[in-house]
């Protein structure tokens, strides 16, 4: 019967994920606009973005998001600092859709691949941590799946289990849009997919900052 218990509370999460990474999110635009750039890119922001998501959750679950909530100065900064990285992203990203709108070099011509070594996985990395109310949210959604006697090591299990699903999904997005056929028909478009990121992660690190005046 208990088996049936942690059985239901690990689809339940699994679910929640799924539905959340079919969101479109920052994460998601970052991953489709390095895959387009080149594959190398593109799977190098998935293996950043997914530890960034594992880190954040294990975090959660070892109580850090709890101590956070529990403590309204601290949470406030690490609100604010959260907000305040997302909207300098955001910027960089919008920077970045500037100088691609001027050149629309084709996919051939462009070195940023060689240029970004190592930058891709620490931007992956970053995006899913500088969101704080990622982390909030999923404690919400974890404390109805769990039970007071369910094992850490079986907790952190389940995080695996969400880990390799957010792997899965972005890898397989990451492979498709760093294929030779989308990367030709997006090289003079790309920096269509900066704005949006751009826009996007302005938007949400705003939406994190008025939150946390409030």
């Amino acid at each position: 019967m208990i088996y049936e218990a942690y059985l239901s509370g690990l689809i339940f999460l699994v679910t929640q994920h799924i539905m959340g990474l079919l969101a479109p999110g920052p994460c998601t635009a970052l991953v489709i606009r390095n895959s387009i750039y080149s594959r190398i890119q593109g799977i190098r922001t998935v293996a950043g973005a997914t530890l960034g998501s594992f880190s954040i959750k294990t975090l959660s679950v070892l109580g850090l998001a709890l101590l956070l909530m529990h403590s309204p100065e601290l949470f406030k900064a690490f609100k604010v600092a959260g907000g305040g990285f997302l909207i300098f992203l955001g910027g960089h990203s919008l920077w970045r859709a500037y100088g691609e709108f001027k050149t629309r070099s084709d996919v051939s011509e462009n070195k940023d691949a060689k240029k970004t070594k190592g930058k891709p996985f620490l931007a992956g990395y970053f995006m899913s941590m500088a969101n704080p109310m990622s982390s909030v949210r999923f404690i919400a959604l974890f404390a109805t799946a769990i039970t007071v006697e369910m094992p850490l090591l079986l907790q952190l299990s389940y995080l695996l289990v969400l880990a390799v699903i957010s792997f899965t999904f972005y890898l397989c997005m990451a492979l498709f849009f760093s294929t030779t056929t989308i990367q030709e028909k997006m090289a003079k478009y790309r920096y269509i997919v900066s704005l949006i990121l751009g826009g996007s992660l302005i938007y949400w690190g705003a939406k994190v900052l008025q939150i946390s005046m409030t």
